[in-house]
């Protein structure tokens, strides 16, 4: 224990070592507003991944009939089969875990969510900007469907995909260092103000 302390105590702090000090991971109070931000962007994946596995498994709401929901959901004459409903449905669930996994207070699970998150974000954000030019511009696909394209599905996307972006970004956690790395998070900033201490 003693020869423990006499090492600690040689060890320079960083300002006497030239290096500026290494910023706090982020404030208590922005990171419980993230977690909250987390888990409604979470949840609301999820919604929508629950109810295309609905889709799969032969419900049609909110359509009155199949022929109906496929001009509503999808634009064409059929809606897809249930393989593909369910293949979303496990999208977006795992999408939901990641967005969580950011925020998370274990390292491996905050860095799997910073790497996760970063697709997330481009896959709906590329889903909205295209659908709105492609039911707002092109016009393509039936018209009811281009008519929610526009007013819901593609805004939704990217409202989604600013919501995993202010997720993933929380202040320090994004410094956070890789699994195994022994270090709580990236010194940015450091400079040399003179001679290092030996």
């Amino acid at each position: 224990m003693n020869s423990l302390r006499d090492v600690l105590d040689r060890i320079p702090p960083a300002r006497a070592a030239g290096l500026t000090e290494v910023p706090p991971v982020d404030d208590p109070r922005d990171r419980r507003r993230r977690r909250v931000l987390a888990g409604v962007t979470a949840g609301a994946l999820a919604a929508i991944g629950g109810l295309h596995a609905a889709w799969g498994v032969g419900v049609s709401w909110p359509a009155r009939d199949r022929v109906s929901l496929a001009h509503q959901v999808v634009g064409s004459e059929r809606v897809p089969p249930p393989a593909a409903c369910f293949a979303v449905t496990g999208a977006l669930t795992a999408a939901g875990a990641l967005v969580l996994a950011r925020t998370s207070t274990d390292d491996r699970a905050r860095w799997l969510g910073h790497l996760g998150t970063a697709g997330i974000a481009a896959v709906l954000g590329l889903r909205g900007l295209g659908g709105l030019v492609g039911s707002g511009l092109l016009r393509t696909g039936h018209p009811e469907y281009r008519r929610r394209d526009v007013a819901v599905y593609s805004p939704l996307c990217l409202a989604l995909a600013a919501a995993v972006i202010m997720v993933r970004r929380v202040p320090g956690s994004s410094a956070a260092a890789r699994p195994g790395s022994g270090r709580p998070g990236r010194a940015r900033g450091r400079r040399r103000a003179g001679p290092t201490a030996p």
